[in-house]
């Protein structure tokens, strides 16, 4: 996640975000296959005025997993909860796949 802040602003400590949370919502390729909206906490992870971070989470919880998602393909779309220092809510959209290999 990289944060800009705008130009007149100065990137002060007041922008720095406060990563809360984030929100998954899973598609299956294989629409049989279903998992519910999860929203994980991470840890109010701090990404500074200006700056980078990264934001660590598990991308499905172990009590989700079903074995007909073995060998399948997922889109997700993840929400992440922020605040700046300041306390200004902020969003910020991502998407990705999650590919479950098979277990032997």
């Amino acid at each position: 996640m990289q944060r800009n802040t705008p130009i007149d602003s100065g990137g002060t400590s007041f922008d720095d975000l406060i990563v809360e949370s984030v929100t998954i919502t899973y598609e299956w390729l294989d629409s049989s296959i279903t998992a519910p909206r999860r929203t994980i906490p991470v840890g109010n992870v701090v990404i500074p005025a200006d700056g980078t971070g990264a934001v660590s989470f598990a991308p499905l919880l172990f009590s989700d997993f079903a074995p007909q998602m073995e060998g399948q393909t997922a889109t997700l779309t993840m929400e992440l909860l922020a605040r700046t220092v300041s306390r200004d809510p902020v969003h910020a959209l991502a998407e990705g796949q999650l590919i479950v290999e098979v277990c032997p």
